[in-house]
């Protein structure tokens, strides 16, 4: 049946990282896919670098030198240092194109996200296709939360399926409702990631109400 389904091989989306071996994220041994784009933005987030769509610098100060490079190679003026040596970093000025990243000679600064195609992305998952047969594993898509680029997640997910790839995706449950009626067809586990029930707490933890979340955990837990 999955092989009557259209799949738009070149529909476009943006990762930032790819995670091999996993035990926790769904059945068997399994294969993490992290979307960037998050609704939320926790007080505990693991994964800050999800939060933005766009690609992100990260920078570990422990490892950086202050040789001034990235201040050089920025033609936006988002990396400054100041006269004590400080380093200033304007994200609202950032486009994320990296030349700050690609002249530090230490690792400090590092890029997270980059854009690529279902069909690229498929055949770097088929290098596991052996692991997910022998250990009843699969694909789960991350974030972020994978739903925040729907488009390019259903498309994946649809790629998977027809691969006969069991899949999973782990979601805040924060995407419209019609998102996740639309894609459940092409998902045998949903993780669902409920941050609080208090509405309060929850929107003080988070920045966003809870109502949509719940409403979306008793749609999906019906099926």
């Amino acid at each position: 049946m999955m092989s009557k389904i259209t799949i738009d091989y070149q529909a476009e989306g943006d990762i930032f990282d790819i995670q091999r071996f996993s035990l926790n994220d769904g059945p068997g041994i399994r294969t993490i896919v992290f979307l960037k784009g998050c609704p939320l933005s926790c007080w505990w987030c693991s994964n800050p670098e999800s939060q933005r769509r766009r690609p992100v610098v990260m920078y570990n100060a422990a490892d950086c030198v202050r040789c001034r490079r990235c201040e050089s190679a920025c033609q936006r003026h988002a990396v400054t240092f100041m006269d004590d040596g400080r380093r200033h970093f304007d994200y609202q000025a950032c486009t994320g194109n990296g030349d700050c990243a690609a002249v530090c000679p230490t690792g400090a600064l590092v890029m997270k996200g980059r854009s690529i195609r279902v069909g690229e992305l498929i055949e770097i998952l088929k290098k596991d296709r052996s692991t997910f047969r022998h250990s009843g594993g699969g694909v789960t898509l991350s974030g972020g939360d994978p739903l925040m680029q729907p488009d390019f997640a259903g498309e994946l997910l649809k790629a998977c399926k027809a691969q006969g790839w069991n899949t999973a995706i782990e979601t805040e449950g924060c995407a419209e409702t019609e998102t996740y009626l639309r894609l459940v067809p092409y998902i045998d586990t949903i993780l669902m990631d409920i941050k609080h029930m208090d509405p309060e707490k929850h929107r003080l933890f988070t920045g966003v109400s809870n109502e949509l979340i719940l409403n979306n955990a008793r749609r999906v837990s019906a099926f």
